[in-house]
This record gives C-alpha cells, structure tokens and sequence, in this order.
C-alpha cells in the first residue's frame, strides 16, 4: 500500500521579508536584551522608583506652601520641608512651595519651587533627598528623571555617593519651560552619602546666586538601570508608609465618642504611675523605623496623664527612651498625686506635637 503525504509550498520569498518588519526601537531593544533581567528592567515591572514622597502630597511637619495659598518654608540651612525633601543655598536663604502645575505631557501634578531669598557671591540651589543604601546598588547604573524648570543657567541632574557627586546628561534650559531631564550614573562601592545613602539633586549649579534664582521640577525618579521609564505612581498609603520609616509626628486630631460627639482629647497611649510623681508610658510607632529615633515634644505640658484618684495630671518634665518599634514616655508630674503601681492613660490637648525623626542627614 502507497501513502502519499502532500505539503503546502513555502513562499521562502514571503518569509525572508516577514523578518525585515520593523520592531521599533523598544523593540529591538527587547531583542538586544541577553538576560530576562534586562527585559525586566526595559518593561518597568514592579516598583521602580528608589525616591519616597515623589508627587510631594505628604508634609507632616506641615510647613510647605500647598498649592498657591498659604505661606512657603524658609530655610538657611539644610532643613526638611515636605517628607523626604530638603532644600538651601549655601549662605542665603531659600523660599520652598509647592503647586499645583500641567506638564507638557497634560498630566496635572505638584511641583516643588525652591527660589534665592538673597544674592550670594557663591552658592548653589540645592533640592534634595537621601535615600538608603544597599549592597545591591553597589556597582550598578542608575537612571535619574525629572521635569525641571528653572531661570538659572548651568542646572543638571546630580546625584551623590559617599565619594563623589556626579552630574551626568545634559544642562536644562533656562527658559523657564518644562524640559524633561535624563540622565545615567554608574555609582561604585562603599555608598553612603554623609553617613546615610545616595543622595538625588533636581538640580545643581554653582556659583553667584541672585535673588528670585529659581529651580522647579516634578515626577522626580530614580532607578536602576539606563532607561527612564514612565513615573512610577503610588498609592498614598504606600507612600505614607514609607515617610513613616523616617518620620512620624503624634498631634492632637479629632476623635470621635461611639455615639457619634466629637471629643476634645487625642488618645495616645497608656501606662503606669511608677511613683507619685513620675509615669511611665510606651507608645508604639506606626510603622519600624530605620534607626533608633530621636523623641522631642514642643510643649510637655500638653500631655496630661489619667489617674482613677486624681483625676487628669499635667506633666512637668519629658523624657524618652526610644528604639526602631517605639517609645517610652517617661513623664514627670507635680503635686505627688499619682498612685504608684496604677494603670493611667494618656493624652495629648490641642498644640501638642511629638516628633519622631529617623531622617538621613
């Protein structure tokens, strides 16, 4: 018995220029990519962006211009203004906002505006943020990106490790429009700048430094590998808990009673009378910080203490003791009405502020 097998022709001439279609320039370079992990990095998968805070909606210290009303953060000296973010002039002053602004890409975004309050003969406009270190970093090519804006020639992209500042890609224009700036560093080892990790500048120029200087920018990134990809948005819970890691701030807000009436006290913790005069109290911090914190309060005597016998007791003195989970309050109170050994509760009136600082500097 004879089978005959038949087969359809191959137009070779058809498939050979099948393969001249163009990809593109993504394309090829997913082509060129000789790793899954380069392919990976060229999509932007996962979280990507090593900066915290970056659409600056988080300031818990609460001195920053939001929008176009209120009043700016002036600073002389390195000083944090929205979560994450510090900005000075080296021997002047600077004025910092945030605003609501369109970029040229329609999306509608908050920038951060650091401008000269003063002429200095040699200085430099100087946004910032420090961002941890990690072993893997060590070694490896980082992509900064940004929009800037700014009147003052000479600005670049700068990023800092422990050893030097580099200040890759190209200048921005001083045109005062929206440029959106890339630039590649390869960092080397033993990273940690000023003692805690990278550091990232919008922007960096020396020099004389006039009055009404400015440098803008928004969707500030940093990422590794040598491409920019498109920003890396967040929810505000995430971000929020990652500004929690540096720093957290206890103020008094509202509180509501079961049925519903607002109450005129904000809650913190609880503890115990360890004598008459002295409470111990501990309070755990939202989230682990990245060291040991350091505890202040404004105002002591906005922290009162709740005794069954003596009723609510102002405190005299504070002090804290503090590891990367949480607090103690060790709390001094006049009159010796406490009763030693006895459960108290604790609770901060209108004005109070407890601040609980983990910041790299």
């Amino acid at each position: 018995m004879v089978v005959k097998v038949s087969k359809p022709e191959l137009n070779l001439r058809e498939k050979i220029s099948e393969l001249d279609k163009p990809s593109g320039v993504a394309g090829e370079a997913m082509l060129r990519a000789e790793t899954p992990q380069e392919q990976f990095n060229l999509i932007g998968a996962g979280r990507r962006n090593l900066l915290r805070n970056a659409l600056f909606e988080i300031s818990q210290r609460g001195n920053f211009q939001v929008d176009a009303s209120g009043s700016a953060h002036v600073a002389t000296s390195a000083s944090y203004n929205v979560d994450g973010w510090y900005a000075y002039a080296n021997g002047g002053t600077v004025n910092t906002k945030t605003q609501m602004v369109t970029l040229p890409t329609g999306e509608k975004v908050r920038s951060m505006k650091t401008t000269s309050q003063s002429a200095v003969g040699s200085s430099f406009l100087h946004p910032a943020q420090n961002f941890e270190n990690q072993t893997w970093m060590e070694n490896q090519d980082f992509t900064i990106s940004a929009w800037v804006r700014t009147n003052r020639p000479g600005q670049k992209l700068r990023l800092c490790d422990t050893v030097s500042c580099f200040t890759p890609g190209n200048v921005v224009p001083n045109d005062e429009q929206w440029h959106f700036m890339v630039a590649t560093q390869r960092v080397g080892t033993g990273l940690g700048y000023g003692g805690g990790g990278f550091q990232m500048q919008p922007a960096f120029a020396g020099g004389a430094l006039a009055v009404g200087d400015y440098v803008e920018f928004a969707l500030p990134q940093i990422e590794l590998g040598t491409v920019a990809t498109p920003f890396d948005y967040r929810p505000y819970a995430d971000e929020l808990a990652l500004c929690h890691r540096y720093f957290e701030r206890i103020s008094k807000s509202g509180s509501t009673d079961q049925s519903g009436s607002a109450a005129t006290e904000t809650l913190i913790s609880n503890g115990f009378a360890y004598t008459g005069t002295r409470s111990l109290n501990f309070v755990h911090f939202t989230v682990v910080k990245r060291v040991a914190p350091t505890v202040t309060i404004n105002d002591y005597t906005k922290i009162e203490v709740l005794d069954s016998n003596a009723g609510w007791v102002t405190t005299s003195s504070f002090g804290s003791r503090a590891n990367e989970r949480g607090t103690r309050l060790d709390l001094t109170h006049p009159g010796n009405v406490l009763t030693p050994g006895r459960a108290l509760e604790v609770r901060m009136l209108d004005g109070g502020l407890i601040d609980i600082d983990a910041e790299l500097t």
